[in-house]
Formats: C-alpha cells, sequence, structure tokens
C-alpha cells in the first residue's frame, strides 16, 4: 500500500468513530478496502490494531491527498458511515467537516455522495488500473 492509501483507510477509520464506536459492519467495510488497496498481512494487521481506539480527523494528515485520492475518500467516507444501515447526525458532521478539509465545493461534494449511494466501494481510476 501507499502512504496515501494508508492516509485514506486511516481516515476511514476515524469516519466510523465519529459515532462513539467501531462497529462489526464498519469492520468489515474496512476488511473490504484493505483487501482492495492490496494491503499486505501485516499492514492489514496494523491498521486493524489502529481502528481499536477512538479515532477523528485530527489524526490523519489529509492534505497531502492528490485529488483523486480525495475523491476516493470522501466517497468511500459516505460508504463508510452507512455501514451499520443508519448514519449518525455525528458521522453526518464529520463528511461535512471532511470535505471542508479536502477542499470540496459543494457541487462537488453533492456528486461524489451521491456517487457512492449504491454502497459500491470507489476506488478511482488508479484503483482500476492496477487490478
Amino acid at each position: 500500500m501507499t502512504p496515501q492509501d494508508l492516509r485514506i483507510l486511516k481516515s476511514l477509520v476515524a469516519v466510523a468513530w465519529a459515532d462513539g464506536r467501531f462497529a462489526k459492519s464498519e469492520s468489515s467495510v474496512l476488511d473490504g478496502l484493505l483487501s482492495a488497496f492490496g494491503a499486505s498481512d501485516a499492514e492489514a494487521s496494523e491498521l486493524r490494531e489502529w481502528a481499536k481506539r477512538s479515532r477523528s480527523l485530527d489524526d490523519v494528515p489529509v492534505d497531502e491527498l492528490s485529488k483523486e485520492d480525495r475523491e476516493v475518500l470522501l466517497g468511500n467516507a459516505a460508504v463508510m458511515s452507512g455501514a451499520d444501515g443508519k448514519r449518525a447526525k455525528e458521522e453526518d458532521a464529520v463528511l461535512e467537516q471532511l470535505a471542508t478539509r479536502l477542499g470540496f465545493t459543494d457541487a462537488e461534494v453533492e456528486k461524489i455522495l451521491e456517487s457512492a449511494k449504491d454502497g459500491a466501494l470507489q476506488l478511482g481510476t488508479r484503483g482500476l488500473e492496477d487490478a
């Protein structure tokens, strides 16, 4: 995995913790993403261990992500926040905070979140090209 991939996944863990817990369904989404991003066993173990403690967006620097990586992050954050079947108001707030930190306009946010509504894991073209 690249350092950018790790930042994306750690940010998703922070989104999952927004409602004060890291649900089993969120852990399942993380497992799928670890596989999709090609995490080694050691990387997956390290990230699962990191996810055991409550995290926030302040724990992960996202300012070094490319625009495509930021889109991947926000789309998957929307999927992660709804993984347990409902999106808590805290998760909505963290999505808004994340979108602001990532520098997206309202129109861009709407487009990215709309593309994530079907629950599909969005890896962007980088992920498709590497497959």
